[in-house]
Formats: structure tokens, C-alpha cells, sequence
């Protein structure tokens, strides 16, 4: 690929989606653009790029398999317990609750906001959750509702035995009593006149998102979701995320919900006036079994197995690599990866053997994984932003030292 393909590819990712093509790794719209020549049969690359340039599907199906949509149910849970604390001082009277979840990825966080919902005590008839993606293949996926243990990262499902319901094959499906509050919609999160259709919203999860994308995506964007967040309204970013434009945010809740209001409303109480003033308050933390009235149910509980904990490989590998023994703790590391795919301490540590290694790409590929799982991975955003100051890539080093410096705090 030529320079000025590639400048054209990060070019259109950032006027149509305010996406950084660094964020996402120097090497990935190439690592894409192969594995999408490869699925259409094309031998190369200025072929395919015709095809891209001419065909609006197959630019979606470039832009799906670049970005990576995988998540978790109740991820970074602080939020959930700020959302069902509030979600019934925010229930509306004329019309539904709104949530914004944007973007859904394969579903797993708009349904954890269903059930928290649905644990405060609302339903379909008083809460509705609008998901939100780009990728039609991850919206397809949401609306299946289908997902193996691996999407709970460790969690005890039998928390939530009302709303995940156990499968074939270990795996588990969502209840039918969720699927009426969350409507999966496709649209580009700086597609303005798309989000306005579905406002107001009285609460937005717009999370690891941001990270992603350049300083005037970031603006366009925060200045859309405040244009359709309601005036007492919250905002959910992601942990090593703050508001582009400072001045007209708020910090709201503990620190670790990472929420926030707009600096010109005063926020409210959750022992407001609810929807049902009759309705107990809400205080359990999310995840605590709680049914709402109307939906006991007198069969037995249906029980899904908890995942077994992993083996402690990683302690092993560390202490291995300790020893110099680099070969025979990454041999574990490979393991552990295995089986526990989403833990961002494995991906940091594959990442600084590789790099010991002197393997580059393959370190920089783990240090970005372990990000993406965990954006505010110190470990990570400090030897990714080394090795890329080494590799001559100063600006997003810099940008990662910015993140560390933010992760880590005054």
C-alpha cells in the first residue's frame, strides 16, 4: 500500500468516524485491508482499494474488521451502581427513562444496563435503551443475546439468575423480560442528526470510545451528546477519559462511576420523587439479586456453572521471567492466554518479554490488546509509549504518556 492510500484510508476513518488512526495501531488499517483482500480474493492491494473506494459495503466490512468490539457485562461496575441509584430519581413521568448506549459493540453492556434497570424497578413501559454501533455484524450479535462465560470475565452468574438464563454448551442467553426495554439501531456516533432522533436522553454510556479518536472527533462528538443529554442528565465515560471541552462538565458520584453532568444544571438527588413513590429505595450494589414486583416467578431458579478460576500462570511467569528464564515464561504466558483471553496483565507482561525479545510489532500488538481491555492500564501505557518513542512514533508516544499521566493522577 502507498503512502497516499494509506493517508486516504486515515483520512476518510477520521472525517466519517473522528477515529485516530494511531490510536489503533500504526499497522492496523494495513492488517486490514490484507485480511479483507484476502476474504474478497483479490491479489492486490491497489485492486482492492478500487473495490473500497467504489463499493460502500465493503468499506463497512474494512471498518468491522478493523475495530475490535469486545467487552463485558458490567464492566468497570462503579458506573452500574451510580445508574441504580439514580435511575429512579430520573424516571420521567411523561414519558420513558432514556439511555444511550453508544457504541454497543456485541451488546453485552447495554444489557448489563437493562438488568441494572430492571433492578431499580423499571421495565419496558418506563426505561428504554437505545445501543447504538457502526458494525452491523456486532449489532447482529447483540440482538442474538447469546454469549459464553468468557463475557462475565469471571463474574458469578447465578447473581443475575432472573435476566441470564443458562444454554447449550455452557453458554448463556438473555430473558425475554430485557429484550422489550433495548432497541439495537445501527448509526455513526458523530452522525448528529441520528442521535437527535432518539433524544432526549437522561443517561449516556459513552464509553472507551473517546480514546480513539482525534482531538476534533472528541469535541464533535462530546458537543452532540450534550446537545441530547437531558439537563439533569449523566454521562458515563471511560476511566482514562474526560470531557474534551472541561469547562462545561462536572465530576458527578464517586470516582470510580466516571460520571458526568453538565456544569450548568445542579445535580439531583437520589431520594428525589420517583416514578412509584411507593417503591423501596434502591441501595443494594449492582449484581445483588433483587426482583422487581411482578416478576417472581415460582419454577426454580435456572443455574448456569460459574466459570473455574484460572491457574496462577501468570505469578509463575513472572517469576520465571525474573530468573531470565524469558522462553519459559512465555511459554506459560501463551497458556494463560488461553485461558483467561481478556485479563490485561497477561497481554502487559507477553508484551514486555516480546519486546526483551526484540519483537516489536508482536509487543506493541499485546500492549494495545491490554489497553483495550483496560485503558488505564499503567503498565501498559508506559512501555507502549517507550517502545513507541524507539520506533520513531513520538507523537503517540507522547499521547500515551498524556493518558498515563492521567490514569495515574495528581
Amino acid at each position: 500500500m502507498t503512502p497516499n492510500d494509506r493517508a486516504c484510508l486515515r483520512a476518510w476513518l477520521e472525517r466519517e468516524f473522528g477515529l485516530d488512526a494511531d490510536t489503533l495501531g500504526p499497522d492496523a488499517p494495513d492488517l486490514a485491508l490484507a485480511a479483507r483482500r484476502a476474504a474478497t480474493g483479490l491479489d492486490r492491494d491497489a485492486d482492492y482499494l478500487r473495490l473500497w473506494r467504489r463499493d460502500p459495503l465493503e468499506r463497512q466490512a474494512w471498518l468491522e474488521q478493523l475495530l475490535v468490539g469486545e467487552t463485558w457485562f458490567f464492566r468497570e461496575r462503579g458506573a452500574f451502581g451510580l445508574l441504580r441509584q439514580h435511575a429512579g430519581a430520573l424516571a420521567r413521568t411523561e414519558r420513558p427513562l432514556r439511555v444511550l448506549c453508544l457504541p454497543c459493540a456485541s451488546g453485552e453492556e447495554a444489557w448489563s444496563i437493562a438488568i441494572t434497570l430492571r433492578q431499580a424497578g423499571l421495565d419496558a413501559d418506563s426505561a428504554r435503551v437505545v445501543a447504538m454501533d457502526a458494525s452491523h455484524a456486532a449489532l447482529d450479535a447483540a440482538r442474538r443475546g447469546h454469549y459464553g462465560l468468557r463475557a462475565l470475565r469471571g463474574l458469578d452468574p447465578r447473581q443475575w439468575t432472573e435476566y441470564l438464563l443458562p444454554a447449550a454448551e455452557g453458554r448463556f442467553r438473555v430473558a425475554e423480560s430485557l429484550r422489550g426495554m433495548v432497541d439495537f439501531v445501527a448509526g455513526n456516533a458523530l452522525d448528529a442528526a441520528t442521535l437527535r432522533q432518539y433524544a432526549p436522553f437522561d443517561l449516556i454510556f459513552c464509553r472507551n470510545m473517546m480514546i480513539y479518536m482525534s482531538v476534533a472527533g472528541r469535541v464533535q462528538l462530546c458537543r452532540s451528546l450534550a446537545d441530547c443529554l437531558a439537563a439533569d442528565g449523566l454521562l458515563f465515560l471511560g476511566h482514562a477519559e474526560t470531557p474534551p471541552e472541561p469547562a462545561a462538565w462536572v465530576r458527578h458520584g464517586d470516582s470510580g462511576a466516571f460520571a458526568w453532568r453538565k456544569a450548568t444544571t445542579q445535580p439531583r438527588s437520589p431520594d428525589a420523587a420517583r416514578r412509584n413513590p411507593g417503591q423501596p429505595p434502591v441501595d443494594p450494589p449492582p449484581g445483588f439479586r433483587s426482583t422487581p414486583a411482578g416478576l417472581h416467578d415460582t419454577s426454580p431458579a435456572p443455574r448456569i456453572a460459574p466459570p473455574n478460576p484460572p491457574p496462577p500462570l501468570l505469578h509463575t511467569a513472572r517469576s520465571l521471567a525474573n530468573q531470565g528464564a524469558y522462553q519459559d515464561a512465555l511459554r506459560l504466558l501463551e497458556q494463560a492466554v488461553a485461558q483467561s483471553p481478556l485479563d490485561p496483565d497477561i497481554h502487559a507482561l507477553l508484551g514486555i518479554l516480546h519486546d526483551q525479545q526484540n519483537q516489536p510489532e508482536r509487543a506493541a500488538l499485546h500492549f494495545r490488546r491490554a489497553l483495550y481491555l483496560a485503558p488505564g492500564h499503567t503498565e501498559s501505557l508506559a512501555h507502549l509509549a517507550l517502545l513507541q518513542e524507539r520506533r520513531g512514533q513520538r507523537a503517540e508516544a507522547e499521547r500515551l504518556r498524556q493518558r498515563l499521566r492521567q490514569a495515574v493522577g495528581p
